[in-house]
């Protein structure tokens, strides 16, 4: 998890690791693996990302979860629609709000099972009540995977093992194993609450 004020780059460091574009300075790894040495392709068939604009194609639900893993089987695909809390609602193309659209990608990243896992702002459009029930499917999803997390709730960053906080050049990191957390974490909710600092 980072935390950092709007404009402090935490959206650039999800666009980095999926390699949208390439540092300019120094390496990002995967496993003590550059990224650029990594065939693109590759690197992405191992990263499931929930953007915070989901895209959709003008298709049917269960094409844009199959997007996730084109081999997939129908059930496979209905249990990723239900984890992402979407099996039971009709969504209509392209009309669907953000909520309906991070549903599917959610189910997508489900679909997908990928090593690495980054959410940008992936449950920003829900209600509460569905941000809960998402969440515990994200928490099990992630289990065993590194996972990078831009959120907007405090609920969603509570089971982070690491908060980096961005403050204009600086990157301050908390430990989540510490006793000292308690304190980071007060901080964290002060300014979430004051919405001067957003998670990753």
């Amino acid at each position: 998890m980072q935390v950092g004020p709007s404009g402090s780059g935490k959206s650039t460091i999800i666009r980095l690791l999926f390699r949208l574009f390439d540092v300019t300075d120094g390496r990002i790894l995967f496993d003590g693996q550059d990224v650029r040495d990594v065939q693109m392709r590759s690197l992405r068939k191992h990263i499931g990302i929930v953007p915070q604009d989901t895209v959709l194609f003008n298709e049917t639900i269960r094409y844009n979860i199959r997007f996730g893993n084109p081999s997939a089987g129908e059930e496979e695909i209905r249990n990723a629609a239900r984890a992402a809390e979407i099996h039971q609602r009709i969504i209509s193309l392209p009309d669907g709000n953000g909520g309906e659209k991070q549903r599917v990608a959610i189910a997508r990243t489900v679909l997908k099972q990928p090593q690495f896992i980054l959410l940008d702002e992936a449950t920003s459009a829900l209600d509460t009540a569905t941000e809960r029930a998402i969440q515990k499917c994200l928490t099990s999803i992630s289990e065993s995977r590194t996972s990078v997390v831009v959120a907007h709730r405090l609920s969603t960053i509570v089971n982070a093992d690491k908060i980096l906080v961005l403050d204009h050049d600086t990157m301050n990191c908390w430990n989540c194993a510490d006793d000292t957390v308690l304190c980071g974490r007060l901080r964290v909710r002060k300014h979430i609450n004051s919405n001067q600092i957003m998670c990753i």
